[in-house]
Order: structure tokens, then C-alpha cells, then sequence
């Protein structure tokens, strides 16, 4: 088996490092957003939607160059025609969306937990993604 370290693909690098298996209902997010990065402490599996969302939000919120901070003030469609996204619903939901990836970061983390000291970690009922 190859080397988990020098694997370029970091979606099969993530499955061979923690044992397990996921389709394509999950993607691996890179958490620096450097899709360079494929450290697997920068790598974490997210289902798709969920990803989406994440994305969404940053990119309703400051654009599609999100990574330098820029504002910009998307629309959405009404019974009206086009209205402007409020700030404040966009950051509530943006931060509900990262307390869901907060749970997956301790997922993460019960896999690391699992990887450091074996079978005896509870990992709870996600290894068979």
C-alpha cells in the first residue's frame, strides 16, 4: 500500500489514513482553503450539501474572491422580484453552518483519537460513510 503521506488525490489520501470508506454524498474540505495543502491535518470530511452551504454563504457575503474580505450584496428572489440578502441572515446562517461543520471537526477528531490509540476509542456510528 502506498504511503498515506505522498498521496496527491486527498479524498482516497483521507480514506486510507482513517480506514474508512465514503461516496460521493461527502467531499473532503481543505480548512486553509489552499487546495495545495493536503496536509491531513488541513483535510475534513463534509457531506456535499452541507460543503455547499459553507460556500454559499462565505461567497453571498463577500463575493467570489470571499479570501480578500471584499462585500457584496447578493439577491435573492421574492414575490417582489430581486431583494438584497440582509447581512444579518446571511451571517445567522453562515454561522449555523459552521456549528454543523463544528461536529464534524470532532468527528475528526474521534478519528484521530481512533488512529492514536486503536480500538478501544468509541468513534460512534460515522466509520461506514
Amino acid at each position: 500500500m502506498k504511503d498515506t503521506n505522498k498521496l496527491k488525490n486527498y479524498r482516497l489520501k483521507y480514506k486510507r489514513y482513517y480506514g474508512i470508506d465514503f461516496g460521493s454524498d461527502y467531499v473532503i474540505h481543505h480548512i486553509d482553503f489552499d487546495r495545495n495543502n493536503n496536509d491531513i491535518s488541513n483535510l475534513l470530511l463534509l457531506p456535499t450539501e452541507l460543503h455547499q452551504r459553507y460556500h454559499f454563504y462565505l461567497t453571498a457575503l463577500c463575493g467570489p474572491s470571499w479570501k480578500t474580505g471584499e462585500l457584496l450584496l447578493n439577491t435573492k428572489l421574492s414575490r417582489f422580484g430581486l431583494i438584497p440578502y440582509s447581512s444579518d441572515e446571511m451571517l445567522l446562517g453562515l454561522i449555523e453552518t459552521i456549528k454543523e461543520c463544528q461536529k464534524w471537526l470532532l468527528y475528526k477528531e474521534h478519528l484521530d483519537m481512533h488512529k492514536q490509540f486503536g480500538r478501544g476509542v468509541n468513534c460512534g456510528s460515522n466509520t461506514n460513510k
